[in-house]
């Protein structure tokens, strides 16, 4: 099970090795990786990494007994994108669109972001959309399409990539998490700490994805003897899904005299930091008293920044086969894999304890 915490120093020098490039010349000589090492203060497992993902983009051509030297690339490849967008205000969506900015410039590329409202019809703006090289979507309601929909997508003025949803039709290109996995993996990392009695706290629309989530979850749970509770709050699209969890936990914890369950499933991150400030005022404390973990591993602003632990899909990861299918579309490659779910990762924050060490919990 891979732990974010070792990807994210990989990440941070890839950034910054990135920015560096951004203000070098073509043909212009690079640091070694030893070199890097010892700038970075970080061993080669980090270094490594970022170096061979810049050679991959283009970025660095390297030459045995010669070193590597800066490879900017042309401005005729750069390519014209549209970003679509929801407008419903959320960490995830904002943090997807400022790192899908930040790497397609660093890619050269130029990019239009369009937000559209949540509620309307986005796949009848795509026939609109002219002078775009791809068009990168983010469609918030993903639970049904209708054949004229699918042929908007299908018949677009240019080639769409659905991002963060998966639309498993033959000819749509789509990046995105695999749900069902990452609700397994949760149940799994869960066990793994001593967990068996597991509340699943559902807080967000039901949709396709929510669905697959806790589908996953529970399967895995179900044949590994776990006992679980859903708590659905019963949100829906257009409502206030962080005021929904802090109700509902409310409500839940005032009839409920002993907490059923050691562990708690929140199916987003940001409603699961909703649902750490509830548990606070109900006086329970976490990790002491009840594991909480999130799904989407968002960095989500605040007190509980880089402390809720949380399974799922690293957005840069998602960033980057996204702007990979653009580069292959560029060069004229239609054969290459256009369909790609990421396999969901595990932060390891500090909301999460061993089940040994929690005790039995009166409310």
């Amino acid at each position: 099970m891979k732990k974010l915490r070792n990807m994210r120093k990989s990440d941070l020098i890839y950034d910054r090795l990135a920015d560096r490039i951004s203000m070098m010349a073509d043909g212009d000589p690079f640091p070694s990786v030893r070199e890097l090492m010892t700038e970075f203060e970080a061993s080669q497992f980090s270094v490594l990494p970022a170096v061979k993902k810049l050679q991959k983009q283009g970025f660095l051509k390297s030459y045995i007994g010669r070193g590597s030297f800066v490879c900017r690339r042309a401005r005729e490849r750069q390519a014209k994108l549209v970003l679509l967008t929801s407008d419903w205000p959320s960490y995830g969506n904002a943090e997807f669109d400022r790192l899908f900015l930040a790497e397609a410039g660093r890619r050269n590329h130029r990019v239009r972001v369009v937000h559209y409202p949540f509620a309307s019809d986005v796949y009848s703006m795509l026939d609109e959309i002219r002078g775009a090289d791809a068009i990168l979507l983010e469609p918030l309601r993903i639970d049904s399409f209708t054949a004229e929909q699918l042929r908007s997508i299908l018949q677009a003025p240019a080639p769409v990539i659905v991002c963060r949803a998966e639309i498993p039709i033959n000819g749509i290109r789509y990046v995105a998490g695999n749900a069902m996995m990452a609700g397994s993996v949760t149940a799994n990392y869960l066990h793994s700490m001593g967990h068996r009695r597991i509340g699943i706290l559902w807080t967000e629309p039901h949709n396709r994805t929510m669905r697959d989530l806790v589908d996953g979850f529970r399967t895995y749970a179900r044949f590994n003897g776990l006992e679980t509770e859903l708590l659905d709050c019963a949100t829906e699209y257009g409502e206030n899904a962080l005021d929904n969890t802090r109700a509902f936990l409310h409500r839940y914890l005032a009839e409920v005299p002993v907490l059923p369950f050691s562990a708690l499933f929140v199916v987003s991150d940001e409603t699961a930091v909703a649902a750490l400030d509830a548990l606070e005022t109900e006086g329970i404390r976490v990790p002491q008293e009840l594991s909480v973990i999130g799904q989407g591993m968002i960095d989500i602003p605040g007190r509980y920044r880089g402390r809720l632990t949380s399974v799922g899909h690293p957005l840069e990861t998602i960033v980057s086969r996204a702007l990979e299918i653009i580069d292959t579309l560029q060069k004229g490659d239609f054969q290459k894999e256009t369909q790609i779910k990421i396999d969901p990762v595990v932060f390891e924050g500090a909301t999460v304890k061993p089940f040994s060490e929690i005790p039995v919990v009166q409310h």
